[in-house]
């Protein structure tokens, strides 16, 4: 990850000289900018902006491309994929506060950023709920559902945003889900081209109160399984290393 400050912006076509000689970022660390490119179309979510602020994008050469900042500081500006990589972002409001501190992460290919996804057993079954901080061209979301890690079943869809550059939220209860019952769950996120991609893994399981915990096969080698752990236990422990 690399860190650009306002230097580097001094010779672009876009000059700050008039604007507020104290940068107004909305955090302390500035920006967070990923690229991102779909089919042939490239883009750079920005986060952290200055609300309502207009957004500049910069490569080596010069400016690149523009866009105006949501309201909560977020923004996806396209531009063409030629201009990579981008090294440069200024936020600009209207008063003239500026911010031009900024992460630039490595460049991905997801339709869709997960920020959390869990499960929660209640009485009418396993609530499932995550969240997204990007959707890019997002039909629906297909739900999915193990008993053994292995074979996945779908058992609902849940429409997807389109295109959004805010955090949402989904939540789907699997109610044939019941006492005694263990199962795996994962979201398979399909593109309106037909393409496709998925979560992590989450376990959700209400035998803990009558079984030990146990890992198995002992040793193993390229898969394990554990059970007897509650679902919050294992999501917290193992669930980012399940794929």
């Amino acid at each position: 990850m690399r860190n650009f400050t306002l230097s580097v912006l001094s010779a672009f076509v876009l000059s700050i000289s008039s604007y507020s000689a104290n940068a107004q970022c909305a955090t302390a660390n500035g920006m967070v900018a990923t690229s991102l490119k779909l089919n042939n179309d490239c883009y750079l979510f920005v986060q952290f902006a200055i609300p309502n602020s207009i957004v500049s994008i910069y490569n080596a050469s010069g400016y690149v491309a523009q866009a105006g900042v949501s309201a909560t500081g977020t923004v996806l500006v396209p531009y063409s994929c030629t201009a990579n990589p981008i090294t440069g972002v200024v936020s600009i409001a209207a008063n003239g506060d500026f911010c031009s501190t900024v992460t630039i992460s490595a460049p991905v290919i997801l339709p869709v950023k997960f920020v959390s996804f869990k499960a929660d057993i209640t009485a009418h079954g396993v609530d499932l709920k995550w969240t997204t901080s990007y959707e890019l061209n997002n039909d629906k979301y297909f739900v999915e559902k193990s008993t053994d890690g292995r074979t996945y079943n779908s058992i609902g869809t849940i429409a997807g945003i389109g295109n959004s550059v805010d955090l949402k939220n989904y939540q789907f209860t699997d109610a044939s889900f019941h006492d005694g019952d263990a199962a795996y769950y994962r979201l398979r996120q399909l593109d309106f081209d037909g393409r496709s991609s998925f979560s992590k893994v989450i376990y959700a399981s209400s035998e803990a109160g009558n079984h030990p915990v146990s890992l198995f096969p002992n040793p193993f080698v390229d898969e394990i399984q554990i059970r007897g752990m509650a679902s919050g236990d294992i999501n917290k422990a193992v669930s980012d290393f399940i794929t």
